[in-house]
């Protein structure tokens, strides 16, 4: 039986810092949806934007919606850096 990777994520949003244990096999839109459900009910309907951050790195990288979380994760993040940001998206880039 194949072992369920799972990757630890801490999100800084709204100035709180959340952690969320999500399968790297899902793809990011689930990840959004477990934050929305995290931060509560009136979250549900604001479309989020989720970045892909590096340690060593001040660089972003926005993450696909229907792309799979293992591409942009392909082992097990550091617990002790945050890796995504998440910002709610703009009007007008709706």
């Amino acid at each position: 039986m194949q072992e369920i990777e799972n990757v630890f994520m801490q999100i800084i949003s709204l100035r709180n810092s959340i952690r969320i244990t999500i399968d790297r096999g899902q793809a990011v839109s689930a990840l959004e949806t477990a934050i929305q459900n995290n931060l509560g009910a009136s979250f549900n309907n604001i479309p989020l934007e989720i970045h892909q951050i590096h340690p060593s790195s001040v660089e972003e990288r926005r993450m696909q919606s229907q792309t799979l979380i293992s591409v942009y994760f392909t082992g097990q993040p550091d617990a002790d850096y945050v890796h995504i940001t998440v910002h709610p998206v703009s009007p007008e880039e709706e």
